[in-house]
Protein backbone atom coordinates (compact mmCIF):
# COMPACT_ATOMS: atom_id res chain seq x y z
CA UNK A 1 0.00 0.00 0.00
CA UNK A 2 0.97 3.55 -0.47
CA UNK A 3 1.28 6.12 1.79
CA UNK A 4 -0.93 8.93 1.34
CA UNK A 5 1.54 11.77 2.35
CA UNK A 6 3.68 11.03 -0.14
CA UNK A 7 1.09 11.25 -2.91
CA UNK A 8 -0.22 14.37 -1.24
CA UNK A 9 3.84 15.87 -1.21
CA UNK A 10 3.23 15.42 -5.09
CA UNK A 11 0.40 16.68 -5.46
CA UNK A 12 0.97 19.81 -3.63
CA UNK A 13 4.00 20.42 -5.85
CA UNK A 14 1.79 19.97 -9.06
CA UNK A 15 -0.74 22.27 -7.65
CA UNK A 16 2.19 24.87 -6.65
CA UNK A 17 3.55 24.49 -10.26
CA UNK A 18 0.11 25.00 -11.63
CA UNK A 19 0.04 28.10 -9.43
CA UNK A 20 2.56 29.00 -10.66
CA UNK A 21 1.88 28.91 -14.52
CA UNK A 22 -1.02 30.45 -13.99
CA UNK A 23 0.05 33.72 -12.45
CA UNK A 24 3.26 33.64 -15.40
CA UNK A 25 0.08 33.12 -18.18
CA UNK A 26 -1.86 36.03 -16.45
CA UNK A 27 1.11 38.72 -16.05
CA UNK A 28 2.07 38.08 -19.67
CA UNK A 29 -1.93 38.38 -20.71
CA UNK A 30 -1.83 41.62 -18.66
CA UNK A 31 1.28 42.89 -20.54
CA UNK A 32 -0.66 41.85 -23.70
CA UNK A 33 -3.26 43.31 -22.84
CA UNK A 34 -1.77 46.64 -22.08
CA UNK A 35 0.23 47.22 -25.23
CA UNK A 36 -2.48 46.19 -27.16
CA UNK A 37 -4.14 49.36 -25.69
CA UNK A 38 -1.39 51.26 -25.83
CA UNK A 39 -1.18 50.63 -30.03
CA UNK A 40 -5.47 50.78 -30.15
CA UNK A 41 -5.55 54.37 -28.26
CA UNK A 42 -5.09 56.60 -31.65
CA UNK A 43 -5.94 59.86 -29.75
CA UNK A 44 -3.38 59.77 -27.74
CA UNK A 45 -0.64 58.13 -30.80
CA UNK A 46 -2.25 61.09 -32.54
CA UNK A 47 -1.90 63.74 -29.88
CA UNK A 48 2.04 62.65 -29.58
CA UNK A 49 2.68 62.65 -32.85
CA UNK A 50 1.51 66.03 -33.59
CA UNK A 51 3.47 67.64 -30.38
CA UNK A 52 6.88 66.30 -32.16
CA UNK A 53 5.68 67.96 -35.31
CA UNK A 54 4.81 71.48 -33.29
CA UNK A 55 8.05 71.13 -31.69
CA UNK A 56 9.73 70.73 -35.12
CA UNK A 57 7.83 73.34 -36.90
CA UNK A 58 8.71 75.60 -33.87
CA UNK A 59 12.41 74.95 -34.50
CA UNK A 60 12.58 75.33 -37.86
CA UNK A 61 10.49 78.59 -37.21
CA UNK A 62 13.05 79.99 -34.58
CA UNK A 63 16.29 78.97 -37.24
CA UNK A 64 14.38 80.89 -40.03
CA UNK A 65 13.55 83.96 -37.89
CA UNK A 66 17.36 84.01 -36.94
CA UNK A 67 18.44 84.14 -40.24
CA UNK A 68 15.91 86.58 -40.94
CA UNK A 69 16.95 89.09 -38.15
CA UNK A 70 20.77 88.32 -39.73
CA UNK A 71 19.41 89.53 -43.42
CA UNK A 72 17.72 92.56 -41.64
CA UNK A 73 20.54 93.57 -39.31
CA UNK A 74 23.06 93.03 -42.23
CA UNK A 75 21.36 95.63 -44.36
CA UNK A 76 20.85 98.18 -41.99
CA UNK A 77 24.33 98.60 -40.95
CA UNK A 78 24.80 98.67 -45.18
CA UNK A 79 22.10 101.63 -45.00
CA UNK A 80 23.25 104.04 -42.45
CA UNK A 81 24.04 107.19 -43.43
CA UNK A 82 22.63 106.86 -46.72
CA UNK A 83 19.29 108.40 -47.86
CA UNK A 84 16.38 106.32 -48.68
CA UNK A 85 16.24 107.77 -51.80
CA UNK A 86 18.85 108.96 -53.66
CA UNK A 87 18.37 110.83 -56.77
CA UNK A 88 21.68 111.94 -57.83
CA UNK A 89 23.75 108.74 -58.05
CA UNK A 90 20.59 105.81 -58.46
CA UNK A 91 24.12 103.22 -58.47
CA UNK A 92 24.71 103.70 -54.89
CA UNK A 93 20.69 104.32 -53.99
CA UNK A 94 19.19 101.29 -51.57
CA UNK A 95 17.36 98.70 -53.26
CA UNK A 96 17.85 95.57 -51.92
CA UNK A 97 19.52 94.24 -54.65
CA UNK A 98 22.17 97.19 -54.96
CA UNK A 99 23.23 97.40 -51.57
CA UNK A 100 25.77 94.93 -51.33
CA UNK A 101 27.50 95.50 -55.08
CA UNK A 102 29.93 97.95 -54.06
CA UNK A 103 30.53 95.79 -50.91
CA UNK A 104 33.29 92.94 -51.46
CA UNK A 105 32.40 91.73 -47.31
CA UNK A 106 28.83 91.05 -48.09
CA UNK A 107 27.93 87.31 -46.24
CA UNK A 108 24.29 87.29 -48.00
CA UNK A 109 25.81 87.77 -52.00
CA UNK A 110 28.89 87.28 -52.19
CA UNK A 111 30.78 88.49 -55.40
Amino acid sequence: MTHPQSNMTGDESRVDQLRHDIEATRAELGETVEALTEKADVKARVRDTLEEKKRAFADQVEDITGAARDIRDHFRNRTRGRDTVCTERPSQCNPVCRLCEVSDDCPIYPK
